[in-house]
């Protein structure tokens, strides 16, 4: 979800919604995805790549 403050955007996550009950998931989805919020907001989606951490450096 994204909305603009000003000239920057400002992007907020919806992922730690999905823990929502199924149902209240798929209102808040309806909400965000339908006129007349949708004509204030754009939805984007995206992906990023799970990293495993970096080994440590043990002094040997």
């Amino acid at each position: 979800m994204m909305a603009f403050h000003g000239d920057r955007p400002l992007n907020v996550p919806l992922a730690h919604l999905r823990n929502l009950p199924d149902d209240l998931w798929q209102a808040t989805l309806a909400v965000v995805t339908t006129p007349p919020v949708s004509d204030f907001l754009d939805i984007g989606l995206a992906f990023s790549r799970q990293m495993p951490p970096l080994p440590e450096l043990v002094a040997a």
